[in-house]
């Protein structure tokens, strides 16, 4: 395979085979792999109360893959929807700490305030909300910026806040609080517009995908509470005992919420607000979450210490994980696992891609500009990259070539700009790269690679 990589680079310095090398990188890459989108498994965050970590499950193999240290009892646990970063509450640290999705670490650890016991995150994956279970009546819901990972605010209830979510407009934030109440939060003022009266001991909270209904859990009236979000009314639905943390699938189509007494999961057919099924899984279940595409519901099950998948279709327990400890989860805690960005991956110009040629003064600072259609974070590209290897210059340069342009930017650094929704990595050439040609590969982490040529002066 290298020899035929060789053979395909030598032919792209002759003009006459430009069309034949773009057809040979495309059988190259059918035939290698790395060149095609890699669309890795999900992972799901358990937060192991007693230990201090996360564990991190493959649901490829369902198996768990690392162990991640963070604060002290971590329970609710929220996924960003650009899948690049999680975020855990330690209770007794009062903090929250950030998970990278490409590498499962902490890059981060907040304090947020006393107890956070919930967290939710906006669409745009911008703000994170956390409800505190000890906020005191003052700072119950503490936001999150999540670019600059600093509390920018907090809004004030009835204390006691045990679960919030966020419509997926990202218009309002609902917040779950003792005693017994559900608070509709605009987010652009933060003002509460409707409080609407749940059950006993209510737990965690999910939206629909349409944003017409929210679910909350009501622990010791072994009932679900669903509300209408624009007429406010509230009706209740009866399921097994103690009920806690309900998850809605991606369809909208159904809540699951799990029984903790009954060893049970009970299904909500949300256009009837009726159970429809309920089905035996482990030891007190005490939280559920659905892969991205709703084939699996994977249930933490508290006293069985493991975690269960669910096939949605049967309704069947496919896979059973072990996962020893007092185990959380509270949330929305599976990932779509390494931001997939291969499909929308583009150089930024003036940098061009295979198969063109980019002229540039050896021991220049090139800014190596790309597109991923989004703000991924700073975790997208993979360890070791990006890497150039010198290769033979066929031609010379043409006479009415153009350098790219140095950057003064600090070299090796990758950032992301907002307002251009384009990454730079600052790559620093050498000098002694004069009169020489070198490939260039940005590899992500996804899998896929992405390629330039560069002729030096």
């Amino acid at each position: 395979m290298d020899k035929i990589r060789d053979v395909l680079r030598f032919r792209a310095w002759h003009s006459w085979f430009w069309l034949d090398l773009g057809r040979a990188l495309l059988l190259v890459a059918v035939a290698s792999g790395p060149y095609l989108p890699s669309h890795a498994a999900p992972f799901a965050y358990v937060a192991r109360w007693l230990h201090d970590d996360v564990a991190v499950i493959d649901t490829a193999t369902n198996k768990v893959v690392a162990y991640v240290p963070v604060g002290k009892s971590p329970h609710g646990v929220v996924v960003a929807p650009n899948g690049a970063h999680a975020y855990i509450g330690n209770v007794n640290s009062d903090t929250v700490s950030v998970i990278s999705g490409a590498t499962h670490k902490v890059v981060a650890t907040i304090e947020v305030g006393a107890q956070p016991e919930s967290i939710a995150v906006t669409p745009d994956s911008a703000f994170v909300y956390v409800a505190l279970y000890a906020g005191q009546g003052k700072n119950d819901l503490a936001i999150i910026d999540t670019k600059t990972n600093q509390v920018v605010g907090h809004v004030a209830a009835t204390g006691w806040a045990s679960g919030v979510a966020v419509s997926h407009d990202g218009a309002y934030v609902y917040l779950v609080c003792f005693p017994e109440k559900l608070f509709m939060i605009e987010t652009k003022t933060h003002k509460i517009v409707a409080t609407v009266k749940l059950g006993k001991t209510p737990q965690g909270a999910v939206v629909t995908p349409d944003g017409k209904q929210v679910y909350v859990a009501n622990w010791d009236d072994h009932t679900v509470t669903v509300m209408n979000t624009s007429t406010h009314q509230a009706a209740t639905i009866k399921v097994g005992n103690f009920p806690w943390m309900p998850a809605v699938s991606p369809d909208g189509k159904v809540v699951y919420v799990g029984n903790a007494l009954d060893s049970t999961m009970s299904i909500i057919d949300t256009a009837t607000n009726k159970v429809v099924k309920t089905f035996p899984v482990g030891k007190k279940p005490i939280s559920v979450a659905f892969t991205p595409n709703g084939k699996f519901a994977y249930v933490v099950n508290q006293d069985a210490e493991t975690v269960e998948a669910v096939d949605t279709a049967s309704h069947k327990v496919v896979a059973t994980i072990p996962v020893p400890g007092y185990n959380g989860a509270f949330g929305r805690f599976i990932i779509p696992g390494k931001p997939s960005v291969v499909s929308t991956f583009a150089f930024a110009a003036p940098l061009q891609g295979l198969p063109r040629v980019n002229v540039a003064a050896a021991g220049e600072a090139i800014d190596v500009r790309f597109s991923l259609g989004e703000d991924l974070g700073l975790d997208v590209v993979a360890p070791g990259y990006p890497r150039s290897e010198q290769i033979p210059c066929v031609s010379a340069i043409p006479l009415n070539a153009h350098d790219l342009p140095a950057s003064r930017a600090p070299s090796n650094t990758l950032a992301y700009d907002t307002a251009s929704k384009v990454y730079s990595y600052v790559w620093l050439t050498e000098s002694t790269w004069s009169r020489t040609c070198r490939h260039f590969t940005m590899e992500m982490v996804d899998g896929s690679r992405h390629e330039a040529v560069f002729q030096f002066r």
